[in-house]
């Protein structure tokens, strides 16, 4: 890993060799953000990563507005399917590791997790919409 940075290819050579092996969970924290590869069935891997939280009052003009950022680059999703209910809405109150969205990536669904509790405030990203790497999704008021 360069500057300790994880690219895809990376990511994707660790999934197989967690699959090779009888270990159910994977969790590796890089400067930046958090992997989490786990196990769901025999012939399935489930991968969530999610970034770190800014620094208080770093990005946004609110110090109590956290930003949720994509950790990853790929396609955005409100909600597992198409015709499913999002994960949340603006308004919805979240605890720390609810699943907030998807990052999809190459046909990976990554569920995106809350790092902090707290009302969502603002959603900026439109589902369906490509993401990039530590681009803001979402904005949370820290409770």
């Amino acid at each position: 890993m360069e500057d300790s940075e994880m690219n895809l290819k990376e990511i994707q050579e660790l999934i197989k060799m967690l699959d090779a092996t009888e270990i159910t969970e994977l969790t590796l924290a890089i400067e930046g953000f958090r992997i989490n590869i786990k196990k769901a069935s025999a012939c399935a891997t489930v991968v969530t990563m999610e970034a770190k939280p800014a620094e208080k009052g770093s990005t946004a003009a609110d110090p109590e507005l956290i930003p949720v950022v994509a950790p990853i680059v790929g396609t955005f999703r409100r909600a597992q399917a198409a015709d499913d209910l999002p994960y949340v809405e603006i308004g919805a109150t979240v605890r720390v590791g609810q699943p907030v969205c998807i990052v999809e990536t190459l046909k990976v669904m990554n569920e995106i997790e809350a790092e902090v509790a707290g009302k969502i405030v603002e959603i900026l990203v439109e589902s369906g919409q490509a993401v990039e790497y530590g681009q803001t999704l979402f904005l949370i008021e820290k409770q």
